[in-house]
């Protein structure tokens, strides 16, 4: 009979638990990474907090913040950080109808900063509806004073960011000053027009 060798039985036993150890270790590793993979990274994005109108005024608490991986943002969802745009009520408004509970993008809300597109003042002509205020959508009219009937659109489904009576002279009647968000497109039409001295009439987009 063979005499049993120890010193090799326990050389051997120790290189086994060494790589058990090491296998076991190993094993955690790829656990731990496998959890990472499965918990990807949030961010705060906002959320509508009830149905908004086309026009309406909001402020931060028509909204909440709501955590979400959306990737790289495609669409153009509006972070937490945006809050800070809306403290003060009657400076934002809806642009675009939001339902409570959806995503809120870039483009849904125009004011300060919020306003998409190119920002122009201008001088109507005639005295917009009284339905025309801030936040409503609009399209630009013009036509030269020599051929009133001879009419163009300038700019189609504008923002209004405001209209005011501009200072009126003695005897003088008042003229009104609209500010629109109009498409970058539309911008060389409606300077243009300004240049010439066209008449500028605001009518409201149909269907709004």
């Amino acid at each position: 009979m063979r005499k049993l060798n120890t010193s090799r039985l326990r050389s051997v036993l120790r290189g086994r638990a060494g790589l058990s150890i090491l296998l076991g270790a190993v094993a955690i590793a790829l656990i731990a990474v496998g959890l990472g993979a499965l918990k990807q990274p949030t961010h705060g994005y906002l959320v509508a907090a009830r149905n908004l109108a086309v026009g309406q005024p909001v402020e931060q608490a028509d909204f909440k913040v709501v955590e979400a991986d959306l990737g790289s943002n495609p669409a153009g969802y509006l972070d937490s950080s945006a809050l800070e745009h809306l403290g003060a009520s009657g400076s934002i408004y809806v642009n675009s109808a939001i339902t409570k509970g959806s995503l809120v993008r870039s483009l849904d809300l125009v004011g300060a900063g919020f306003i998409h597109g190119s920002s122009v003042s201008v001088e109507l002509s005639i005295k917009p509806a009284e339905s025309i205020v801030a936040g409503s959508r609009v399209d630009l009219w013009a036509s030269t004073v020599q051929a009133k009937s001879d009419s163009v659109i300038l700019a189609l489904a504008a923002t209004v960011v405001s209209v005011a009576t501009a200072g009126t002279t003695l005897g003088g009647s008042g003229k009104y000053i609209a500010e629109i968000v109009v498409d970058d497109s539309e911008v060389p039409g409606v300077l243009s027009a300004i240049a010439q001295s066209q008449q500028l009439a605001l009518v409201a987009t149909s269907g709004t």
